[in-house]
């Protein structure tokens, strides 16, 4: 035992710090067990979201539609098997509901992108329009000079 201890390993060969980690997270994972069904309840329905709004079969924006209320009906009547997660699932939906006129915009006109995010990037040099803008800064906070946004010249 005192060779384990002076290499500071134990028995089973893990050293000390990492056994500790170990207990740590079983412990933890004991502690939020029963959270866990929940849990994994909203997940299914946020990531049953994302995968209708990816639109992998090239469905048309009125069965999109179509399909992605009938998810949100569907989050709203099974609501209590989140348990305490409800109130997310409640404020997901209202987002979602917020932004469905403009969802399915890119599933009717072939060629139009999800998202701008690649029309946000210029090609030549990866400088976003974003950083050019103060949207997140404390009020008073000077916007940058265009053209040095991050440091290239980009024209903005």
């Amino acid at each position: 035992m005192a060779r384990y201890a002076e290499r500071g390993l134990t028995r089973a060969g893990a050293s000390r710090p990492l056994a500790r980690l170990r207990h740590l997270i079983a412990r933890a994972l004991a502690g939020t067990a029963a959270l866990w069904p929940e849990v994994e309840q909203g997940f299914v329905f946020v990531h049953a979201a994302a995968r209708l709004l990816a639109n992998p079969a090239g469905e048309t924006g009125v069965k999109l539609r179509r399909r992605f209320d009938g998810l949100l009906a569907a989050m709203q009547r099974h609501r209590y098997r989140a348990g305490d997660l409800g109130p997310a699932l409640d404020h997901f939906r209202k987002l979602a509901r917020s932004y469905r006129p403009g969802l399915f915009h890119a599933a009717d006109l072939p060629g139009l992108p999800r998202t701008n995010n690649a029309l946000a990037t210029t090609p030549s040099n990866g400088c976003s329009a974003r950083n050019a803008t103060t949207s997140g800064a404390p009020q008073g906070a000077r916007r940058p000079h265009p053209a040095r946004c991050c440091g290239v010249p980009c024209g903005l």
